[in-house]
């Protein structure tokens, strides 16, 4: 796949994606992969362990779902996930280069870390190019797409 890279002049002038904006956009996508989790959940564990809280094969069977469903729209043409995409929202490497599979899949890594901290979001709140922790540790950003198209 051919790299596209955006003009240092975007960087410099773009809006970033803000912390509530980001949280719908991630709602969005929790609602598309909620049936698909809880079908893939039903039939590959047994009853109890569907219905029960915490378990380790029902985490990998939704980290792997969500794995899965950003990764390969991160490193796409859209360069989100349809959830960011309906806000208006891109994600980009921090020099505003199109994501290679591999950085998706180390955002979406990332992701899983910034989450176990709990406050990595939260850096979205704080950080310059409102990047939270998973953002920082992966060299990304989420930038609005309208910021995009104007000209230079």
């Amino acid at each position: 796949m051919e790299s596209r890279r955006f003009d240092p002049d975007f960087l410099a002038r773009a809006e970033y994606g803000g912390f509530w904006i980001r949280v719908l956009a991630t709602l969005i996508d929790a609602g598309v992969l909620f049936i698909p989790v809880s079908l893939l959940e039903a039939f590959i564990l047994n009853p109890s362990a569907a219905a029960s809280g915490f378990s380790i094969q029902r985490a990998l069977v939704t980290y792997g779902v969500w794995a899965a469903y950003c990764v390969p729209f991160w490193s796409s043409s859209w360069h989100a996930t349809p959830g960011k995409r309906i806000c208006g929202l891109t994600i980009l490497s921090f020099n505003g280069e199109q994501l290679t599979f591999g950085r998706s899949m180390a955002r979406y890594l990332s992701c899983m870390v910034s989450g176990l901290v709990l406050i990595g979001p939260l850096f979205v709140i704080g950080t310059e190019r409102r990047q939270g922790l998973h953002d920082l540790l992966a060299g990304t950003i989420v930038v609005k797409r309208s910021a995009l198209a104007k000209p230079i």
